[in-house]
């Protein structure tokens, strides 16, 4: 189901949650091209996530790998590392 058929808005969790479907589809399409995702609270203030898809045999995304690291914590030079370590974890659970 497309973005503009859903039967609920995007809910505006916090002040940084992105709600516009083209932004939305516009990040999406970032994230596949990464492979992984990065939000900085988005849903919960003070929370910054780096998450990386698992994927079935057939390739859907079915589950997820997240780091979700307290923003007083984080520091942005960390984004790659901790992006490689989600994404090698997923890939690992993936092909089992």
């Amino acid at each position: 189901m497309a973005l503009t058929e859903t039967a609920h808005a995007p809910v505006q969790h916090t002040p940084r949650t992105v709600t516009n479907p083209k932004s939305i589809r516009e990040r999406l399409a970032g994230i596949r091209l990464a492979g992984y995702a990065h939000t900085e609270e988005e849903f919960f203030l003070g929370d910054i996530s780096t998450a990386a898809a698992v994927r079935d045999a057939r390739g859907r995304a079915i589950a997820a790998v997240n780091v979700a690291i307290a923003k007083h914590r984080w520091n942005a030079a960390d984004e790659r590392r901790i992006a490689d370590l989600v994404i090698s974890a997923a890939t690992a659970i993936s092909s089992r």
